[in-house]
């Protein structure tokens, strides 16, 4: 999953941990399908537990170190009316 910073990366994972969240910009680890923990950061408002899908590029902060830097980042709402699960993809740039 390496990449150097010139080189776009997609990572899915359910969020874990959320270090800071506000309406323009989050901070936080996922949990990827192979069981890594991965650092991210970008414009978006994340919430724990929610499953994700995040592109970027990989930067090195000199305090937090490696982490994905987001540009584009999609999840999906589950609406469910009299138990039919229906589920819209939900895309932010």
């Amino acid at each position: 999953m390496r990449s150097s910073r010139s080189e776009s990366v997609t990572i899915r994972g359910r969020i874990e941990t959320v270090f800071y969240a506000g309406p323009q910009f989050s901070a936080g680890r996922l949990l990827n399908k192979s069981g890594e923990e991965v650092p991210f950061a970008g414009r978006l408002f994340a919430r724990e537990g929610e499953a994700i899908v995040l592109n970027g590029h990989w930067s090195n902060h000199p305090k937090y170190g490696r982490s994905s830097k987001s540009k584009t980042w999609n999840t999906t709402l589950t609406w469910m009316p009299r138990g039919c699960p229906i589920t819209w993809p939900i895309t932010r740039k």
